[in-house]
């Protein structure tokens, strides 16, 4: 239980740093670590969902601040988005 707590935090910050220094969402880091601690696939994707939104917030919060935010684009990148994340949440379920 200790060891998965310290893997799991540090995978946080490890994606976490990725994330703000490469604008990754860390789910390529996030997903086979969590795999590897026995989480089945779909919960791996699903737990790294969370976590990638939790990070995603973070950052573009800073993003907004610092004026580098451009909403037009948000919006027509993120509505698109938003519609082919369900299509792949029902594609992983049928696998």
């Amino acid at each position: 239980m200790v060891n998965n707590f310290v893997v799991l935090v540090g995978s946080g910050l490890f994606s976490g740093l990725l994330a703000g220094l490469l604008g990754i969402g860390g789910g390529t880091v996030l997903v086979p670590i969590l795999v590897a601690l026995n989480y089945s696939p779909i919960q791996a994707v699903a737990t790294s969902s969370v976590a990638i939104v939790i990070t995603s917030i973070s950052g573009s919060f800073q993003n907004w601040r610092m004026g580098y935010l451009d909403l037009s684009r948000v919006i027509l990148l993120g509505f698109p988005a938003l519609i082919t994340a369900q299509l792949g949440v029902y594609v992983a379920n049928l696998l």
